[in-house]
């Protein structure tokens, strides 16, 4: 039996099993970190976007002197959380797919029917491994607490809506 029409990539007959250098498994393996790069950039992504809009609502505040738009700036923080906690799980799940398919390439029990199976879901326990990332706790709860903080303190919000540069 012959894989991709080239007789260096053949597979003996009955085996099912392709090569380590067959171009569709390499295409599979590919297609798979695709994805994960694509999930990792889609995460930072979140983290840029929230940062523009936590400061963009900061900064209105101090130009309108109010401040409300401090007070929302919690939905930006928390809907980012989640969306970022999401792409961040399923780029766990798609590592563990690509890990489950390079191990049984190394180990040569990777078979035709393992083709570009690219099935990874999201669970409850990659999204509950997400939200306890280091990626997450160094830039979300930060944010969280200087909001709990605000939300202690109202005064404080008014100071900082006020505050006027030197």
């Amino acid at each position: 039996m012959m894989i991709s029409g080239r007789a260096d990539v053949s597979v003996p007959e009955g085996s099912g099993l392709p090569p380590r250098s067959d171009p569709a498994t390499l295409a599979h393996l590919t297609m798979l970190q695709g994805a994960i790069s694509r999930l990792a950039g889609n995460s930072a992504q979140c983290k840029t976007w929230c940062l523009t809009l936590v400061s963009a609502l900061i900064a209105f505040a101090g130009a309108v002197h109010s401040a409300g738009p401090i007070l929302l700036s919690i939905l930006p923080i928390t809907m980012f959380l989640f969306l970022d906690a999401a792409y961040l799980g399923n780029e766990i799940a798609y590592r563990a797919l690509f890990n489950q398919i390079s191990s049984k390439v190394r180990g040569n029990t990777y078979v035709v029917g393992d083709l570009f199976a690219m099935t990874a879901s999201l669970s409850w326990a990659t999204f509950g491994r997400a939200l306890r990332s280091w990626s997450i706790y160094i830039f979300y709860y930060p944010l969280a607490t200087a909001y709990a903080v605000v939300m202690c303190y109202p005064d404080l919000a008014k100071i900082l809506a006020n505050a006027r540069p030197g």
